[in-house]
Order: C-alpha cells, then sequence, then structure tokens
C-alpha cells in the first residue's frame, strides 16, 4: 500500500502526464498463493471478475490514474511481464522507459527521473 500512496503523489504532481494504470493477474489471490493484504481477491476467471478487481483497486486507491483490466488472456501482462507490476512510460506509442519487474525492481524514483527528463526534451 505504501507504493500506492507514493505513486498518487506522483500522479498528482505530474498533473499535465496521463497516468494508466492496468490490473493484471492478481499476484496473491486468495485461491492461490495467498497474503494478508488489504484486498483479498480470487484469481479472475472470466474479464468481468478482472474488471471487478479493478474497480476495488480503484475504489481504494482513488488518484492512480484511470484504471483498466488486462484481458483475462493477460495480452498485457505477458508483453510487458507485468506479474507482478512493473512501471512504463509510453509516448507517441514508443515504450521511453521499462522498468524492472517488480516487487524488487519497481522503482518509483527511477521512473520519475525519466519522466522528469522526458518532459524537459518537450
Amino acid at each position: 500500500m505504501k507504493s500506492i500512496l507514493e505513486f498518487e503523489k506522483i500522479v498528482e504532481k505530474f498533473s499535465s502526464v496521463t497516468f494508466l494504470t492496468i490490473y493484471v493477474r492478481e499476484a496473491h489471490p486468495t485461491d492461490g498463493w495467498a497474503i494478508n493484504n488489504s484486498y483479498n481477491l480470487p484469481q479472475a476467471i472470466s474479464n468481468s471478475d478482472r474488471i471487478k478487481s479493478a474497480q476495488i483497486l480503484k475504489a481504494q486507491a482513488a488518484n492512480i490514474g484511470t484504471i483498466l483490466a488486462d484481458a483475462i488472456g493477460d495480452e498485457i501482462e505477458q508483453f510487458f511481464s507485468a506479474l507482478p507490476e512493473r512501471l512504463a512510460i509510453i509516448k507517441n506509442g514508443k515504450v521511453e522507459y521499462l522498468g524492472g519487474p517488480g516487487p524488487f525492481g519497481y522503482d518509483l524514483d527511477e521512473m520519475v527521473e525519466k519522466l522528469e527528463a522526458i518532459l524537459k526534451e518537450n
């Protein structure tokens, strides 16, 4: 949850940037490798389940930008190797930054540095 609060601050700081969060497969589902967290969600088995999980995240973390849900086939998760989480900056359809896979490669400071550099280019 700490990283979500930090991410919300970044969204506020860079209000001219469009932030998009894509909810992918649940990393710690209640019916799988469960841990004690604030979401306690089962693994989605349909697109509507995944959308409901994304809506729960949005309700608890309202200021993280637009939230979309990856399709149940996990195409976005697989393209970005995004499980459990990953940061990316995409500008004009081109990946300008792809952080390391989370949780250990999830580096908000690194992403902010890259974002500031990209914004200075304009």
